[in-house]
Formats: C-alpha cells, structure tokens, sequence
C-alpha cells in the first residue's frame, strides 16, 4: 500500500502521483502545526493513509474535499467514476 491503487485506462500515474503528493505535503505540513484540521490529521501518515483518508472525504464530506484540494478530488472522481457533488446537489 503506497497510495497509488491500480489505476483506470486513460487515468495518468504521473499526474495522480502529483497531485496526491501535494496533498499530501499540505496534509503533512498543516498536521506539523499541531491546530485543528478540517481533514483528519491521520492522512499524514503516509501515502497509504492519505489515499485512504481523502478517499473517505471523497464520499463524506465532497466538498471540504473539493474546496481543499480541487485536483485530488478530479482524480478520485475519475477512479470512482462518480462524482459526489453532483449526486448532493452540490
């Protein structure tokens, strides 16, 4: 588990790595802090974990998730072939 799941035809490994990674360095740096979060501070774990964590937002909270990181969300849309705004109304 590193973050990076078997990815759809047409979906870019190089992208997803760059837009997970920078992510995941906000995650990482925002959790250094030590404040409150509006993600769960358990996605600066590792990549593993913040798959997982954005992930879980993607589907509970899609547009803190869409309001934080905007390119994450594009590409979990395109990985679940859904989009969760659009199913809420949002």
């Amino acid at each position: 588990a590193n973050g990076l799941p078997p990815l759809h035809a047409g979906m870019s490994v190089q992208q997803w790595a760059v837009d997970f990674a920078a992510a995941y360095a906000a995650l990482a740096a925002e959790a250094e802090l030590g404040g409150a979060m509006a993600l769960d501070a358990y996605a600066a774990q590792d990549p593993a974990e913040c798959f997982a964590v954005l992930s879980a937002a993607f589907f509970a909270a899609p547009g803190l998730l869409q309001g934080s990181y905007p390119e994450v969300y594009g590409q979990l849309r395109l990985f679940y072939r859904q989009d969760p705004l659009l199913r809420l109304g949002g």
